[in-house]
């Protein structure tokens, strides 16, 4: 996966958990069958129930009042499409955790 689009991919992840208002970010990256999983769990709010079907939809947002344009994550799974990537909310008891899942390069 081309750097940049990686980094905007993972700017976009941390800005979110930022704006959503968790103080902490945990990442953990595991390799396996030359497939990277990156890991991201927030201490933020989380995601409500009503909206988490609908997170990646382009211009889905719950922060309009707040400058929120609901491209983010439209863009961030975009991305990760184009290069065969995958990006997931993943059940969570407290904050958001998303996985990243990308091929690593022989």
């Amino acid at each position: 996966m081309d750097a940049a689009a990686l980094e905007a991919v993972l700017t976009t992840i941390a800005e979110n958990a930022r704006q959503a208002g968790a103080s902490r970010l945990d990442i953990v990256v595991a390799l396996q069958d030359r497939l990277a999983w990156i890991d991201f769990a927030d201490n933020g709010p989380g995601i409500p129930p009503g909206d988490r079907q609908r997170i990646f939809d382009l211009f889905f947002t719950s922060k309009r009042e707040d400058g929120g344009t609901g491209l983010g994550l439209a863009i961030a799974r975009s991305l990760l499409d184009a290069y065969h990537g995958e990006l997931h909310l993943l059940p969570s008891e407290q904050g958001a955790r998303f996985r990243l899942v990308i091929a690593i390069a022989p």
